[in-house]
């Protein structure tokens, strides 16, 4: 990727540039190397201004938002998560899937978390609906895996725990049946986590000490 990068730079590629690196940050992002995600999200918000691209700007702003968050700066982190939903429309539903998840679902689901922390229960809730419609709508496996985890997330913290494992179950079998390595882990984890607190508790930390060895081969640090 880092030659990619020099090689765009070189050649004033804004295109190659951008896709270089949309490609790097989801690295740092995943890895938990929030600071350098932040980083690379900062540039790629000035390349997609520079080349007046939607695409590009919603997919610098979900990486933007995912980066502040982890951070702990929910009010930018929330302020890029409404520019990239604003910038979503059924006409660029296609040309803005340019990484592995739709920035549309994925702003959805990650400011969701963002909101419960800001005190914002109901629009959170709201968010990870509305993620799940979009998802299943465009028939994105990683996206609709994603959005689901999400959706058993919140709905554990208000302790739902049905709701939560039918959403992360059903986020399981999908991520199994296309094989989403990264997706299928943070369902995992969720779901072990709602086992434990439905009275399954030996079950429920089998399941989670195995997701927490997936991710740790795929270097997915960022949920631990």
């Amino acid at each position: 990727s880092q030659r990619v990068i020099e090689l765009a730079e070189q050649l004033e590629d804004h295109g190659s540039l951008f896709a270089a690196l949309d490609g790097t940050v989801f690295v740092h992002m995943v890895r938990g190397e929030c600071l350098e995600a932040a980083r690379i999200s900062d540039r790629m918000l000035m390349v997609a201004r520079q080349s007046g691209s939607d695409v590009q700007e919603m997919n610098a702003c979900m990486w933007a938002m995912i980066a502040r968050h982890h951070l702990g700066e929910l009010v930018i982190a929330q302020r890029h998560a409404d520019a990239c939903i604003r910038l979503g429309t059924p006409a660029n539903q296609t040309a803005r899937l340019t990484t592995i998840f739709d920035p549309v679902v994925a702003t959805l689901v990650e400011s969701s978390r963002n909101l419960w922390m800001m005190g914002n229960t109901r629009e959170c809730v709201d968010r990870t609906r509305r993620a799940i419609e979009l998802a299943r709508e465009i028939r994105h496996p990683d996206s609709l895996s994603f959005a689901l985890a999400f959706h058993g997330w919140m709905h554990g913290y208000r302790e739902d725990w049905e709701t939560c494992l039918r959403s992360t179950g059903e986020a399981i079998a999908l991520a199994s049946e296309h094989g989403l390595a990264q997706t299928i882990a943070w369902n995992r984890c969720v779901h072990g986590w709602a086992l434990a607190h439905t009275g399954k508790a030996a079950d429920g930390l089998v399941e989670l000490q195995s997701a927490i060895e997936d991710s740790l081969q795929i270097f997915g640090q960022v949920g631990m």
